[in-house]
């Protein structure tokens, strides 16, 4: 969305990257240790990876590449027999065209109905893990060389991204003030007085996690929500549980009734 961050695949121009991505890895794990907050916020999926997991997901991309995610998520809800796709990743290498099969023989097979989750899955490892697998393990080389994997995987993603950055000042009434909504909700409506009974009641760190289930980032705009605002839409009756989408910042609020 913007204000989340990971390798960027083309930094191989510069020929002493990969040191200096251990040095970053190396920085960040000594600022942890400290209690040094540092405002490198990663994305979701880049997180995971310093937590030894490799398997991102739909949502894991959503906040790297937004266009990418909208398209997958067009996909995956629409009949593509006509889109004449194979199995195949194409980008922009330094104004070079360059395309990579991701499977064997992939630019021979056809993206179906059948295979179109096979093949989003595969794209999101190609971008998220593949692309940029050496400046990851040159990070995490340098992270480690200080904080041990063993004493960071019992933190989540978000967890890791509070320790990382630190616990920000969110200003409630800037939060409540500049918010959007999509009907039926509006600042008068019982389930949105009902939302903010909740959460002025929350400590900090709380609501930062909020912000970063929402924006895949705890980081607050600069000049506030103003510039960044937040959207409450429609999530669904009181059955279901509240889903984001950190692409368009938007948080899908359910129905509730009570606290």
């Amino acid at each position: 969305n913007g204000r989340s961050n990971q390798p960027n695949p083309l930094s191989y121009v510069n020929t002493e990257c990969l040191s200096y991505f251990k040095l970053a890895g190396r920085i960040i794990a000594r600022a942890v240790m400290e209690g040094i907050p540092v405002p490198a916020h990663f994305t979701r999926g880049f997180l995971k990876h310093i937590l030894g997991n490799y398997n991102n997901t739909l949502k894991d991309i959503e906040d790297s590449d937004q266009n990418l995610y909208r398209s997958f998520v067009w996909i995956l809800e629409h009949d593509i027999t006509e889109l004449d796709s194979t199995f195949v990743a194409d980008f922009d290498d330094m104004g070079v065209h360059k395309v990579i099969e991701l499977k064997e023989n992939g630019d021979n097979i056809p993206v179906t109905n059948e295979n179109k989750k096979e093949y989003i899955q595969l794209m999101i490892n190609h971008h998220m893990v593949k692309s940029i697998s050496k400046q990851t393990e040159a990070f995490v080389e340098g992270f480690y060389s200080v904080i041990p994997l063993a004493d960071i995987q019992i933190f989540k993603p978000d967890e890791l991204d509070l320790l990382i950055c630190g616990i920000p000042e969110i200003d409630l009434e800037d939060f409540k003030r500049h918010l959007q909504f999509h009907r039926p909700y509006n600042i008068s409506h019982k389930t949105i007085v009902l939302f903010f009974n909740v959460i002025s009641k929350w400590k900090m760190e709380d609501l930062a996690k909020l912000l970063l289930f929402i924006t895949g980032t705890s980081q607050v705009p600069a000049s506030g929500f103003q510039q960044d605002p937040i959207t409450i839409a429609y999530g669904g009756d009181r059955s279901r549980l509240p889903s984001a989408h950190t692409c368009t910042n938007t948080l899908d609020l359910p129905l509730y009734e009570t606290e």
